[in-house]
């Protein structure tokens, strides 16, 4: 018979989440503002063991369970997210391994092209759509289909798993510092879609979303420069994503009453 087999279906499926929702963040266009000269993050995290929440390893995409084992693409979109955390919490030397672990999943050109174009959105400016779909494009042919091997088995995380708690100590520490947070939201946020942790990846994606405009604002702002400006927007965000994220489920509980 011809025809997917219920597993095939299931992993295309599974491999069509990450693509959809990183096309949504890359070809979505901004408008471009001035934004100030990054600030210095060598002093924000330090490269010391995984279990330190302040630690560069614990950026590192082997970090989450599982990680070594999903497929080249998924690994290669999680990966240009926390490559670009990385980068924004001084962690060059990780940073630099990271890029050719993605050059060999995406190929250079593309994989560099996504960076910058990621870079810009969180900045605030305007990346050329068609280029950044070439690069995307040719990330996939390179990378997307390219299965497990036969003897390799596919681990998916288990209930439990998707409340990592050494994650979750991880994430609400990075998730506050500009910049850094909201890669990091992003690169979860595809991970734990990856891994069928649906709720999780949500509410990662949500405060992905939250951050990128949190972070724009405060460009726009001028207090995204400096020490001063780091510790002011650490101070006020938690504070804005709190509104937000009421808006948000007042939103849906009138949607909710509303609905007969």
């Amino acid at each position: 018979m011809g025809g997917y087999s219920a597993p095939d279906m299931h992993s295309v499926r599974l491999m069509v989440m990450p693509i959809s929702l990183l096309c949504c963040l890359l070809l979505c266009p901004v408008d471009a503002v001035p934004h100030p000269e990054p600030t210095s993050p060598s002093t924000v995290l330090s490269p010391s063991a995984s279990s330190n929440p302040f630690s560069c390893q614990a950026l590192l995409p082997k970090s989450l369970p599982g990680f070594s084992h999903l497929p080249p693409l998924p690994q290669f979109l999680v990966g240009l997210a926390l490559r670009n955390a990385l980068e924004e919490a001084g962690c060059q030397a990780d940073v630099w391994a990271l890029q050719l672990q993605l050059y060999r999943l995406g190929g250079v050109e593309a994989t560099q092209t996504l960076i910058h174009h990621l870079q810009e959105l969180q900045e605030g400016g305007h990346a050329d759509w068609q280029v950044s779909m070439d690069a995307l494009t040719s990330a996939l042919h390179r990378s997307a289909w390219e299965q497990p091997g036969p003897n390799r088995v596919r681990r998916w995380l288990s209930q439990a798993d998707c409340d990592n708690e050494q994650e979750q100590s991880v994430h609400s520490v990075i998730g506050e510092l500009p910049a850094v947070g909201a890669y990091y939201n992003l690169g979860t946020a595809l991970y734990y879609a990856i891994q069928n942790c649906s709720d999780k990846a949500k509410e990662r994606g949500k405060d992905g979303a939250i951050d990128l405009g949190y972070d724009l604002l405060m460009a726009m702002a001028g207090l995204s420069g400096g020490p001063a400006g780091v510790v002011i927007s650490a101070a006020l965000k938690p504070a804005m994503k709190a509104g937000v994220q009421r808006l948000i489920q007042y939103y849906y509980d009138e949607k909710e009453v509303s609905v007969p």
